[in-house]
């Protein structure tokens, strides 16, 4: 945590201070002023705070009169008002384009401040990045709302690929362990197993909201898993060729976690949807691109029903992030068969396409 950040508390309640000073002691903030009065904290601007988080109850005037003052002397100084329940729709309405967040009081206060510091310190490594700090509030809140965005994006695109699929992965386990006497055991230990991979994914996530974005499992132990899981599916026939040392040697972590991904989607649809019977996996370095593939012997779909299925539509998007191109052969009574194309890491171009050299003519030897 960095505590170097300085940080005004502005309130005409002595108590409420204490204790606002308290919470953010105990997550490591410690440059703080207590501010008592709408005088004591305009005299002090010239001090410059980086944060100044502003009861809207202030002495005989409501903190959100001192946001215009504020932003007037002090542009750089990122307010963050507090406000109860009761209050909270009118000061939004009057000052949300002027303040860097809004708080509404309650007994999650120490959460809401420790996520407002957390968006504080993201959105300033963002500006330190693209080089504008003298960004005002409202222009922060912007970049705000677009990262918010992505995040939203992010987190609902994990819970489905990820924990979604490790959900319905269990849910199969205890249908089969119901029908399968024999291996009921196992597979409801398998099942344990997995939902507290699921357990443990939400908790990744949850962490992710204030911390970059990781993956728990190397891409090794993702193919893996998925494998184990499809062959304790005794009705599929699974080819899979994947050379993951290859992979892992020329795809960056963002790269390998999207592929990850994609694989599981892929996969899950044809367990629920292909009435199946064989699936293939093959991907390999190709040149520069490493190419995916992923089908089955299905029932296949109309194309046009793509834009209808949010996990078809969340791998494209995944394919796209990480600057690659697919192409999708399927129809009614036809399998289905995924291309996907992923360039790899810039330095290992000319590696990769050196050894393709040596495999070709090796081939004709």
């Amino acid at each position: 945590m960095d505590s170097v950040i300085k940080i005004f508390i502005a309130s005409g309640n002595s108590i409420l201070l204490e204790h606002y000073c308290e919470l953010l002691n105990f997550i490591n903030y410690n440059d703080l002023k207590k501010i008592n009065s709408g005088k004591e904290l305009i005299d002090n601007l010239n001090i410059e705070p980086d944060i100044i988080f502003l009861d809207h109850r202030l002495d005989d005037y409501d903190g959100v009169r001192y946001v215009s003052e504020i932003n007037r002397i002090c542009p750089s100084a990122q307010i963050v008002l507090l406000s109860n329940p009761e209050d909270g729709k009118v000061v939004s309405e009057r000052v949300s384009s002027k303040i860097f967040d809004h708080i509404i009081k309650d007994e999650n206060n120490v959460l809401k401040i420790k996520e407002t510091l957390g968006k504080y310190m993201a959105t300033k490594e963002y500006i330190g990045r693209v080089g504008d700090p003298g960004m005002s509030n409202g222009g922060y809140m912007r970049i705000i709302a677009e990262a918010q965005e992505r995040v939203r994006k992010h987190v609902s695109g994990e819970l489905h690929d990820n924990v979604n699929q490790l959900l319905g992965a269990t849910k199969l386990y205890i249908e089969t362990a119901r029908i399968d006497k024999h291996n009921s055991s196992e597979l409801l230990k398998e099942s344990r197993n997995i939902l507290e991979s699921a357990i443990n994914e939400i908790r990744r996530i949850s962490h992710s909201l204030n911390n970059v974005f990781t993956t728990t499992d190397s891409f090794s132990e993702s193919v893996s898993n998925l494998l184990l899981f499809l062959r304790n599916q005794s009705k599929f026939n699974v080819q899979c060729n994947i050379d993951i040392d290859l992979i892992e040697s020329f795809l960056d972590a963002n790269q390998q976690h999207h592929i990850t991904r994609i694989l599981q989607e892929l996969v899950n649809n044809i367990i629920k949807y292909s009435a199946a019977k064989t699936i293939i996996l093959k991907a390999d370095i190709v040149g520069d691109m490493l190419q995916l593939l992923v089908s089955d012997d299905g029932k296949g779909f109309e194309r046009n029903r793509i834009g209808s299925s949010y996990g078809v539509t969340n791998v494209i998007a995944r394919v796209k992030n990480i600057a690659g191109n697919y192409y999708l052969i399927t129809a009614p009574g036809e399998g289905c068969i995924w291309k996907i194309n992923i360039p790899v890491k810039e330095q290992y171009k000319s590696i990769s396409i050196n050894m393709a050299q040596r495999f070709l003519a090796a081939a004709k030897a």
